[in-house]
């Protein structure tokens, strides 16, 4: 990606393009929000760290019409709760906010959070080719439970093992 692709400035730069970062995007690009959807990874939605439970109500509630292709399976026995796709789902969705006015830029990594100075923050983008800085009025850090881009703007998001669940 060439430094040119990325915008000098944005209202909202979201961090992470999984289920968050995705649902984000999507409610900003109905509010009409210059929003930049940045991800570390250069493909969206792989790898995976985890398979995703959810309910069949999400596609509503996104406001978008589910695809057969995100959906592995429908547990027998539950009321709507799907297993999805994420890869494609992520891949997928990640188009759809694209075609809604958010920019969408795999293979850009937060490398660094600038101060709130009262009217938003700069943030240092990477990407194979360059370092740039973007200006952002609010920056939100959707890569994972122990976000690093938050510990770079300040915030503590390290978690003790009492404070995470696992399930199977």
């Amino acid at each position: 990606m060439k430094a040119s692709e990325l915008p000098d400035e944005v209202e909202i730069l979201i961090a992470g393009a999984g289920p968050a970062g995705l649902a984000a995007a999507q409610e900003l690009a109905r509010a009409g929000a210059r929003t930049l959807l940045v991800d570390a990874r250069p493909r969206l939605g792989h790898p995976l760290r985890c398979a995703e439970a959810t309910r069949a109500a999400l596609f509503e509630e996104l406001g978008v019409e589910g695809r057969r292709s995100w959906i592995r399976w429908q547990l027998k026995g539950t009321v709507g709760v799907l297993i999805v796709d994420r890869q494609r789902l992520e891949e997928d969705l990640a188009r759809l906010v694209g075609t809604r006015g958010v920019a969408v830029r795999p293979a850009t990594s937060v490398v660094g959070v600038g101060p709130w100075d009262g009217s938003g923050r700069t943030v240092l983008l990477q990407t194979s080719e360059t370092r740039r800085e973007v200006r952002a009025r609010l920056v939100i850090a959707a890569d994972g439970v122990a976000s690093r881009v938050a510990r770079l703007a300040g915030l503590e998001t390290r978690l003790g093992l009492g404070e995470l669940a696992a399930c199977v």
